[in-house]
């Protein structure tokens, strides 16, 4: 993966996949400048430039959530899954340390995934999901994008698509 200068802490796929540039995919807020959607995250080329703030998030740990990093975009946000009979989407809600709206995650570093629990409490008990980028890219401008899956952790058959590196 080709060295980047975005500044820590940022949360991407471990693997480049597709990407042309090598810069691999991060975590983004859907828009650009004024069109930013707090509505929506999804996997975007990793921006190689040190003003990026709409590509920083931060893993916490002691409360199993992704939150915006501190002076970003996101600041003041956390990770909330919102999910159907098939799909789910990833977009951002108001941040409340003790809020069940948040998703809980639960980063398993040895392994590299992004287990998402739906109860809103890591147990490490039911069917693990995983978060993991959607298998194909498309354009965004000169870039590329992805969507971010929730899957069986089990049955992602290609595992450089559940493997992330948590940058901090």
């Amino acid at each position: 993966v080709a060295a980047l200068s975005i500044e820590a802490p940022y949360i991407r796929i471990r693997d480049n996949l597709d990407e042309p540039a090598g810069y691999g995919y991060c975590m983004d807020i859907v828009g650009f400048g004024e069109s930013l959607n707090l509505d929506l995250i999804q996997l975007h080329s990793c921006k190689p430039d040190a003003t990026v703030t709409d590509q920083q998030f931060v893993y916490d740990a002691s409360t199993n959530r992704i939150t915006g990093a501190s002076g970003s975009d996101a600041d003041g946000f956390c990770m909330v899954a919102l999910c159907d009979e098939t799909n789910c989407e990833f977009k951002l809600d108001a941040y409340d340390a003790a809020s069940v709206q948040c998703a809980a995650i639960e980063y398993a570093s040895a392994m590299g995934e992004l287990r998402y629990y739906p109860s809103g409490v890591v147990d490490g008990r039911g069917v693990r999901k995983c978060i993991a980028a959607e298998r194909s890219s498309e354009p965004a401008g000169p870039w590329l994008k992805r969507r971010m899956v929730l899957q069986s952790c089990a049955r992602v058959r290609v595992t450089t698509l559940k493997i992330w590196d948590i940058i901090a």
